[in-house]
């Protein structure tokens, strides 16, 4: 997900939304990746969902660590 948002974009969304942040799960992006997911692997879309929340949530972590 690095390669199609920035981390400075990711820490303002959040998969549901909460804490003031715009819900992810809206987009067609997000729908789209989930998509692509589970016709690429054997897993669930919960599964999908709860990569791309934590991806998300680590946003602003990313952005203090140097590169």
């Amino acid at each position: 997900m690095g390669l199609m948002i920035s981390n400075l974009l990711a820490a303002k969304y959040s998969w549901l939304g909460r804490r003031q942040k715009v819900a992810f799960k809206e987009f067609t992006l997000a729908k789209l990746i989930i998509e692509v997911a589970l016709n690429v692997k054997s897993v669930q879309k919960k599964e999908v969902e709860v990569v791309i929340s934590n991806w998300l949530r680590r946003a602003k972590d990313r952005m203090k660590k140097p590169e």
